[in-house]
C-alpha cells in the first residue's frame, strides 16, 4: 500500500476500504462455505467435519506462510507470481481429475427431516 501512503488521507482511506473489499470478496469465495457443510453432513456430526474443515485449512496455512515468507526472499515478483502457478496448476488439475457432471447441486444428499446426511464418526 505504498500509494495510499502518498495519497491524500481521504483517498488512501479509499484505496484502503477497496483493497479490503476485495480481499475480503476473494477470501470468501475460496473459503469452504458452511452451507454446504451442512446440508451433506448429519447434524450430529457437523462439529466433526467442521473440525476436520479447520483442521485442514489451517495445515496448509502452516505450509503456505512460512513459504512465502521464504520466497519473499526471493523478491516480490516470484514471491507473488510461485502462488499464483500453483493456485493456476491445483485449478486446472482440479478441472482436470473433478468427474465432469453439470449439476452438482441437485446430486448433492440433503440432510434435513426425514432424511440424514452422511456420517462422518462411528
Amino acid at each position: 500500500m505504498p500509494l495510499a501512503l502518498a495519497a491524500p488521507p481521504a483517498a488512501a482511506l479509499a484505496g484502503v476500504c477497496a483493497a479490503w473489499v476485495a480481499i475480503g470478496a476473494g477470501w470468501s469465495s475460496v473459503e469452504t462455505p458452511g452451507r454446504l457443510v451442512r446440508r451433506v453432513v448429519d447434524r450430529r456430526d457437523l462439529h466433526l467435519a467442521f473440525a476436520a474443515q479447520f483442521s485442514l485449512s489451517h495445515a496448509c496455512w502452516l505450509v503456505a506462510c512460512p513459504l512465502a515468507g521464504r520466497l519473499g526472499t526471493c523478491g516480490l515478483a516470484r514471491a507473488a507470481t510461485t502462488p499464483a502457478v500453483v493456485a493456476v496448476a491445483a485449478t486446472v488439475l482440479a478441472r482436470v481429475l473433478w468427474p465432469a457432471s453439470a449439476d452438482w447441486a441437485g446430486q448433492l444428499p440433503r440432510a434435513g427431516p426425514g432424511r440424514t446426511g452422511t456420517r462422518v464418526g462411528p
